[in-house]
């Protein structure tokens, strides 16, 4: 998100939007995200939350550098859909993924995964081999 969110300037200008149509980009993007995690709950479910991380972590990084190539509302806010849904699962599926550590762990640890997550450090889960 703090990438998008540095470089979104650059990208209004590059498409030429107005505040009101980057508004409307925004929104595309917490859409596409409501729409995902909507359904995340489920697809963790049935396919585990190691399975589930894959597709949106790629997502995630080639919408970022979609942004880059969008020069019209229609581009931009299909781009943004898709990052919205893109960041909807990894969500999920990482918050999943974290509780079933805190599992394995045997005490609270969840909220250091939060506290952390903006300085990558792990909470010494990084050999669990959990199923999803």
């Amino acid at each position: 998100m703090a990438v998008w969110g540095a470089r979104m300037p650059a990208v209004q200008a590059a498409a030429q939007l107005s505040a009101g149509r980057l508004a409307l980009v925004l929104l595309a993007a917490a859409f596409g995200m409501v729409a995902a995690l909507q359904v995340g709950g489920r697809l963790v479910h049935h396919y585990g939350a190691a399975r589930v991380l894959v597709g949106p972590a790629v997502l995630l990084g080639s919408t970022l550098v979609a942004f880059g190539w969008c020069h019209s509302l229609p581009a931009l806010s299909t781009a943004t859909v898709i990052f919205g849904i893109a960041h909807g699962l990894f969500d999920i599926a990482t918050n999943a993924s974290a509780v079933r550590c805190q599992e394995a762990y045997g005490r609270p640890i969840m909220s250091g995964f939060h506290a952390a997550y903006s300085c990558g450090i792990s909470n010494g889960c990084s050999s669990f081999q959990g199923t999803g």
